[in-house]
């Protein structure tokens, strides 16, 4: 299985990053980590959340 990230999806894990960086730089980036972690986890469980059709991506 291939995951794809739409522009817009990784802009907004940036800015959730950068917005935790303002009080906690070690937080952010595990938010962050967690966030890539738990959206690769779609990879070997595909059936865990919804496709995102208006990608236009198979």
């Amino acid at each position: 299985m291939t995951l794809y990230w739409t522009d817009d999806a990784l802009e907004q894990v940036s800015a959730i990053g950068e917005h935790l960086k303002l009080t906690s730089p070690k937080y952010a980036d595990l938010v962050v980590t967690d966030l890539f972690d738990r959206v690769r986890s779609l990879i070997d469980y595909p059936k865990l959340g919804p496709v995102y059709r208006k990608a236009g991506l198979p």
